[in-house]
């Protein structure tokens, strides 16, 4: 009957796995092995250029001890997906900001339509026809100072833009990979309430959220980061991002 091996007698003997969790590195296995000191640092050695070469571990360490060494090696798996409610200020047309297109409080919004169709006389200095009159009268106090805007050669006007960014960190064992479905169309944001309950892109009411394209890049020797933006908008164009603006020609054969 053969004796029991005895630690340290003469070979090295794992100790099990300790496994830990924060919302930084997500879950982390810390694998422990104990025995002969000599043993334990050829151990190190043949883990270390193991991981060097293969994303086995993310890091490995020897404690020679009092004749007993310690080997501890750690693989980190993927971390804790990270979200951020972010502002810009993008340059948009005269016609599409809040007070005109939007704010009913200060007088009857105008639309694309209308502000074409009385612009084209305003321009050219024609007589209006009825119709463009009507428009006139219904929009005149909103028109005048749009024109007057207009006049001062004021076209564009800084308005800000919400940016939900979403950023996962993994490791190069990692399954995850970055999602290119759905590029540069409107598509609904990950529900992120479950993670962080200070954001809450469901209170912007109204808004259409255009997906971009993933950034992959290298974090560190180990890790992967990827990176999607959701920009939203009042609303995005149907012909081109497959949101709910859809544009016309005012009159004629165009209607």
């Amino acid at each position: 009957m053969p004796l029991p091996e005895i630690l340290g007698a003469n070979a090295v003997t794992p100790q099990g796995t300790v496994e830990s969790w924060s919302y930084n590195n997500g879950n982390v296995k810390v694998f422990v092995s104990k025995g002969p000191r000599a043993k334990t640092k050829a151990l190190y050695d043949t883990l270390k250029t193991v991981a060097a070469f293969n994303p086995v571990y993310d890091s490995v360490s020897h404690d020679p001890g009092r004749g007993i060494g310690t080997v501890i090696a750690v693989a980190v798996e993927d971390s804790a997906t990270v979200y951020e409610l972010l502002g810009q200020d993008i340059m948009k047309p005269l016609a599409q900001t809040y007070y005109y297109a939007i704010d009913i409080a200060a007088g009857p919004v105008l639309n694309g339509e209308d502000i074409t169709a009385v612009m084209s006389y305003y321009e050219s200095a024609t007589t209006p026809s009825a119709a463009v009159l009507a428009v006139w009268d219904a929009y005149k106090v909103k028109m005048r100072q749009f024109l007057a805007d207009m006049d001062y050669g004021i076209q564009e006007l800084p308005e800000a833009m919400y940016v939900l960014r979403e950023t996962k960190t993994v490791s190069k064992r990692s399954t995850v990979t970055a999602n290119y479905e759905n590029v540069n169309r409107v598509s609904s944001p990950p529900d992120v309430s479950a993670v962080n309950s200070l954001i809450n892109y469901g209170a912007l009411a109204g808004k259409e959220w255009l997906k971009k394209s993933p950034t992959t890049r290298t974090y560190g020797k180990r890790k992967w980061q990827i990176q999607t933006e959701w920009w939203g908008a009042d609303k995005w164009s149907a012909r081109h991002y497959g949101g709910s603006w859809n544009p016309q020609v005012y009159g004629g054969v165009w209607t």
